[in-house]
């Protein structure tokens, strides 16, 4: 595109400078008129010109320095060394769960801790605190103490980040998470806070052995373009076209092993894009679900909702992975292999038990649906 309108506008130059000789001093308003033509075609070439860069993953270094990537020679590149004493330089423990909590959402974790202990006791739990209260704090250190499970709560302070990273309707520090877990872990399971799991430990050990890269526990039937606004696969180069049949993977649950190729291929590009604004909320992008049309036709028509992280995770993974979904998600499950329970859900049980009500059909261990 910038060829073409440079290539243009030479052209016209030339033209133009030809008509002036040809023309001579006599013909001023002709001349107006061809200088003016000229002049809005400029114009438009430098506004063109503006949109590619707007389009650019340009973001400021020291974000990346902050997750633990480095410049070098022009180029950023991963590394495990970095001042940001959130990424320290020791040996990674081989596998971890991680979760996070938020301000007033501590009944969720609590119902996660428990869920967990139930399906997978022996493995180490890895829960960011991202804004409890001290008081939330203490109750939660004290029930990790006393659960079955290792599990550690670790205070993340976001601050030195966009503000609107932490937008809790967003999600956007999903990412951030990751990337520091896979500073302390060779494979982490990332699970959102309402996510509870199945009888399906055997099943997660599986799929954890072989996963190479990244292996996401649920996709969706509708494709990526149908929750992805348009304007953000320009930011890859990408057309939209090519996502059609290609369905959306969840974030709700995923495996990542760390390596080069989910460094360079995934980790990066979707951090890039979640720190440029353009490209994670552009203009027009919403997630109301009472503003999603998943009923159009055809179904890989844009619905009018976009998934944000999720959705730019699903255009880097389907280039990385040559739009083969299969390749990077689970997509033949005899059935789910967790359940969602909402924050209004888990206070509510935990203030049924205090009634002495039980609800155990509201944590299917044993299901085998």
């Amino acid at each position: 595109m910038r060829t073409k309108n440079f290539i243009f506008l030479l052209v016209l130059v030339i033209l133009f400078s030809l008509l002036l000789i040809i023309l001579g001093p006599s013909n001023n308003e002709n001349i107006a008129n061809i200088q003016n033509l000229a002049n809005k075609h400029f114009s438009k070439f430098k506004e063109n010109l503006r949109v590619e860069k707007e389009k650019e993953l340009d973001i400021d270094p020291k974000y990346m320095r902050l997750l633990g990537f480095t410049l070098s020679n022009d180029d950023l590149s991963s590394t495990s060394t970095t001042k940001n004493s959130q990424f320290l330089n020791f040996t990674k423990q081989n596998f971890s769960i991680v979760s996070y909590v938020l301000q007033n959402q501590i009944q969720s974790t609590i119902l996660q801790i428990e869920n967990l202990a139930n399906v997978m006791p022996s493995e180490n739990f890895l829960i960011y605190d991202l804004g409890l209260s001290d008081v939330d704090f203490q109750t939660l250190s004290a029930f990790c103490n006393s659960s079955s499970i290792k599990c550690l709560i670790m205070k993340h302070d976001l601050s030195e980040f966009p503000s609107y990273i932490m937008d809790e309707k967003l999600h956007l520090f999903r990412p951030v998470l990751i990337k520091q877990a896979l500073a302390r872990y060779r494979t982490i399971l990332f699970i959102s806070n309402h996510v509870r799991f199945r009888n399906v430990s055997k099943t997660l050990n599986e799929i954890r052995r072989k996963t190479e890269d990244v292996t996401s526990l649920m996709i969706k039937k509708i494709p990526i373009t149908s929750n992805t606004h348009p304007r953000m696969f320009d930011f890859f180069l990408s057309d939209a076209d090519s996502f059609l049949f290609v369905r959306q993977a969840k974030l709700d649950a995923v495996f990542f092993h760390g390596s080069k190729f989910l460094d360079e291929k995934i980790l990066l590009p979707w951090l890039k894009c979640i720190l440029t604004p353009q490209c994670i909320q552009p203009i027009g992008a919403n997630s109301n679900s009472n503003h999603c049309k998943f009923n159009k036709k055809p179904q890989y028509r844009y619905s009018g909702c976009h998934g944000f992280d999720e959705s730019a995770f699903n255009v880097i993974c389907s280039i990385s992975f040559n739009f083969n979904e299969a390749r990077y998600s689970i997509t033949d499950t005899s059935g789910p292999l967790f359940y969602k329970e909402s924050l209004e859900d888990s206070i509510r049980i935990l203030d049924n038990r205090k009634r002495n009500i039980s609800e155990t059909s509201d944590h299917p261990y044993n299901s085998d649906e």
